[in-house]
């Protein structure tokens, strides 16, 4: 019976703590809207599928129009992730972190870091495959809101002196989709 109280002690007050949420945006919701996003990523592509088997982070830029259609530009660090895409895919799916300092100047919470979802190979088959899983993250958002959330974009890679334009999906950390209270600390 003990066990049983402290397990719901631990419980009620997880809940609790997990129900209160900040009233500051994340990073994600700078780029959520209802229809695909258009933005422009600048790196050492070449680089990164070099090197796609470390967790090291590279400098880049991306960009996008707002909904007043100003450019907006941000200096931020990417990363190849997961395993087993990095090995078979042409171009692994990628970590974006943004700059504290950048993020805190917009008041936005210190959640940083948003997972980019990439075609594994080229053709409309993988194509296919990531729009399929883009609506199955939507229809998991409408069952619950502890899901990830996630962003249609079309993105443009600036490769050298040349854009390459694919769909992708952005999505939010967990971290962020549950609005932890101010002060816990989440890796």
């Amino acid at each position: 019976m003990k066990k049983f109280a402290i397990a719901f002690l631990l419980i009620a007050t997880s809940a609790i703590l997990l129900a209160q949420s900040s009233d500051k945006q994340s990073v994600f919701e700078l780029f959520q809207t209802e229809d695909y996003l258009s933005i422009t990523l600048e790196s050492d592509f070449q680089n990164l599928k070099k090197n796609k088997n470390t967790d090291d982070y590279q400098p880049a830029v991306l960009s996008y129009q707002d909904k007043d259609g100003s450019t907006v530009r941000w200096e931020i660090e990417i990363k190849p992730r997961g395993k087993m895409r990095r090995m078979v895919c042409t171009m692994p799916p990628l970590k974006l972190k943004f700059q504290k300092a950048a993020i805190k100047e917009q008041g936005l919470e210190k959640y940083r870091t948003l997972e980019m979802v990439e075609i594994c190979q080229q053709g409309k088959d993988y194509e296919q495959y990531l729009l399929r899983e883009y609506v199955a993250y939507k229809l998991y958002n409408m069952l619950t809101d502890q899901s990830f959330r996630v962003q249609l974009v079309k993105i443009d890679f600036k490769i050298l002196h040349q854009k390459v334009r694919r769909w992708t999906d952005l999505l939010s950390s967990l971290r962020t989709t549950m609005k932890w209270p101010t002060g816990f600390v989440a890796q």
